[in-house]
């Protein structure tokens, strides 16, 4: 079971709990053009990522840019949505997470959709979260 599925079977109060800080590595690969990996380290477990700056790139290099300048130490996870707990239409579900609530958000960036980029929201997928196009910053969720 990925860390992603452990983290929806538990109680929400108790996933905040135990992944009270995360903090993200970048293992720098030199090929723009290959994906790029990170790893989020969290109390409970290492969960390893990988980010694709062909097909993504402004949110790649967004996130990128989160990581490097450190806004993920003692960042949190804050939000599962299950679909017990969905208020919205189409119901989803997500763990969100973001920066160190001390840290002063970039710019936020132009939204690059899944038509554009080609990558789907599958389970275990990564992405900038926004409240509406084109309003995303360092707060990130994952399908």
């Amino acid at each position: 079971m990925t860390l992603s599925q452990r983290l929806r079977t538990i109680p929400i109060a108790i996933i905040l709990l135990l992944a009270q800080t995360i903090t993200l590595a970048f293992a720098n690969n030199t090929s723009p053009s290959q994906p790029q990996h990170a790893t989020i380290q969290t109390s409970i477990g290492t969960i390893s990522i990988e980010l694709y700056p062909q097909q993504a790139p402004i949110t790649v290099n967004n996130f990128l840019r989160y990581i490097e300048s450190g806004a993920f130490e003692n960042g949190r996870f804050y939000r599962v949505v299950r679909l017990d707990n969905d208020n919205g239409k189409p119901k989803i579900e997500v763990i969100q997470g973001g920066a160190n609530p001390g840290f002063k958000n970039f710019s936020e960036i132009p939204l690059e959709t899944t038509l554009q980029t080609g990558i789907t929201h599958l389970d275990g997928t990564l992405s900038m979260a926004r409240g509406a196009p084109g309003s995303a910053t360092s707060e990130f969720l994952s399908v």
